[in-house]
């Protein structure tokens, strides 16, 4: 990121959004623009603002005490910040790079609508009061490394499209992600949530890490999109932690992860199992009424299937739990006979088949009843013809002699 002193752009940001937005769509072209990771309304949004000509590029520069126009860097290094009682970022848009790390922000901000065109730092950055980066956009990736929000912090609606990282940042307050967009890896790697922490209807295109993150208060993951693996491994859930409605598209793991309070993963989708490996669930946890798309393991994951319900299998007998205790065990003999067929063991996927097929594992009292019923019969109507007929065949025959 290139250098340059701040005191320029306070000068420019006194002037105001609108003389900011003109510069900064003086200096990227609508080929930048194009290129840029922004949603088609917010492309239209910038091109429709009017660039300085050169006669507004001279006042511009005269006003600011510069000598050419270019000497106004796009990259930002913010030493410090501007002297306003609110401080408001609202629908700036930042043309180049920018960094906050190591900023005080002693007073409410807001960055509400901005636009971020190139990477962004908040390293180290401490937020004393509330922020708010509702309905913004990153172009590029995104850094929240070990920074501190003390109150609310407001990310509804941000559109994150090449991946953020809060590892080691602290939220101490509310933290609310409602319907935010994170397109691709987003790091959450020993992050703490002090406050409640929402994520309701967030989607996540690309890979999650909550990796020895820490929820001190309820949590809510519910109605959330996940399109790629997610890990919550050695997570601490310290509060009740809410899954509800949400569709994980490929992994989860939840290994060595700690529930301290009661879990809801009600009307969740799976499309492979859970991992809950060298973890005690809570005893108020419910699977009520999930989905699993592939208890199997068909595409070649049977093995890791097998012992993923396996340890689900155990926890639910812990709890007592044993209504879903038979259901995962159900599943794990499904994905031992997807083995059993990959391995080529044909005779044992054949007596696993007929143990499914005749007791449904043995947790179906109507299917033995059934195939009861099915061999009687089969039996009666093989004893009419070969005994009953062979009778009637030998009594006609005497009646000929």
């Amino acid at each position: 990121m290139g250098k340059n002193s701040d005191w320029i752009h306070h000068k420019l940001f006194n002037a105001g959004v609108s003389s900011w937005n003109r510069w900064a769509r003086t200096v990227i072209s609508d080929e930048e623009i194009d290129r840029l990771k922004l949603s088609g309304n917010q492309k239209n949004v910038f091109k429709k603002i009017k660039p300085f000509n050169e006669n507004e590029k001279s006042e511009i520069t005269s006003d600011l005490g510069i000598e050419k126009f270019s000497d106004i860097s796009r990259d930002i290094v913010w030493v410090s910040l501007p002297n306003k009682i609110n401080l408001s970022f609202e629908e700036f848009i930042f043309p180049g790079e920018v960094s906050f790390s190591g900023m005080k922000f002693e007073k409410d901000v807001s960055f509400s609508k901005a636009v971020f065109c190139n990477e962004v730092t908040f390293v180290s950055a401490k937020f004393y009061f509330d922020v708010s980066f509702k309905d913004v956009e990153f172009c590029r990736h995104v850094k929240f490394n070990n920074t501190v929000f003390r109150k609310k912090v407001i990310c509804d609606f941000v559109k994150f499209h090449c991946g953020v990282d809060f590892s080691g940042a602290r939220f101490s307050g509310e933290a609310k992600f409602i319907s935010t967009l994170f397109g691709d890896i987003s790091i959450f790697r020993k992050t703490e949530f002090g406050g409640f922490a929402y994520f309701t209807e967030s989607k996540f295109i690309y890979e999650v890490f909550f990796y020895e993150a820490i929820f001190e208060s309820i949590t809510y993951f519910d109605k959330i999109e996940f399109k790629d693996a997610v890990s919550f491994n050695y997570t601490e859930f310290k509060h009740v932690a809410n899954f509800n409605s949400s569709i994980f598209l490929k992994s989860i793991s939840f290994t060595n992860s700690k529930f301290q309070n009661s879990t809801n993963f009600k009307h969740v989708t799976f499309y492979s199992p859970p991992e809950f490996f060298n973890v005690d669930l809570h005893q108020d946890t419910s699977f009520c009424q999930a989905k699993y798309l592939d208890t199997r393991g068909d595409k070649g994951d049977s093995e890791g299937n097998m012992r993923a319900w396996r340890v689900l299998k155990l926890a639910m007998n812990k709890t007592h739990h044993h209504d879903q205790e038979l259901m995962y065990f159900s599943f794990e003999m499904d994905a031992k006979s997807a083995n059993y067929w990959f391995e080529r063991s044909y005779i044992n996927w054949f007596l696993v088949s007929c143990y499914k097929l005749f007791s449904g594992y043995g947790t179906s009292f109507v299917r033995p009843l059934v195939s009861l019923f099915v061999l009687w019969g089969g039996f009666a109507l093989l004893y009419s013809y070969f005994m009953l007929g062979g009778i009637g065949v030998f009594q006609g025959s005497c009646r000929f002699f």
